[in-house]
């Protein structure tokens, strides 16, 4: 029973320390592993299931704060211009919690990495981001592929 009262503590201090913390962050994230499921017919195409994973890097300094791992579901493939569509949720591990969003994005077909920037609704956290809503901002890094500034706004 100590064990109980013990932890329903830490995490209503928890609750509280996300809302006293800044609304925002800014981090680098850097591709580091990548992997795709080929369903169905070889090759690009609906229900193919794509893993990355990759490193939450201080963008002052440069060194690794955190990690991340995200699932794209391929939705429509080759539309017009060259692009996909996928369903992705991703979930970033950072010192005292985690971010989970989601969000439906257009790819490029042929380098296979967002066409733009883009934004993420922020579905929920755990740790110090128990119950945080609110955005992700990412813009690609110019000339440094799997490479992106991520914004994290939070209401």
């Amino acid at each position: 029973m100590r064990n109980i009262i013990i932890a329903s503590l830490v995490l209503l201090a928890g609750s509280q320390i996300a809302y006293a913390k800044p609304r925002n962050l800014t981090f680098i994230s850097q591709l580091t592993r990548s992997q795709t499921l080929d369903l169905g017919k070889t090759g690009p195409d609906m229900g193919d299931i794509t893993v990355n994973m990759g490193d939450v890097l201080d963008p002052k300094t440069g060194v690794k704060v955190g990690s991340y791992v995200n699932r794209h579901i391929m939705v429509d493939v080759d539309q017009a211009g060259g692009t996909d569509t996928r369903d992705i949720s991703i979930q970033y591990t950072l010192p005292g919690g985690t971010i989970s969003m989601t969000q439906i994005m257009t790819y490029s077909s042929t380098t296979k990495l967002p066409m733009t920037q883009g934004d993420r609704a922020i579905i929920g956290g755990t740790g110090i981001f128990a119950g945080v809503k609110g955005s992700q901002t990412f813009t690609p890094v110019s000339g440094q592929p799997g490479r992106f500034t991520i914004k994290f706004n939070f209401r």
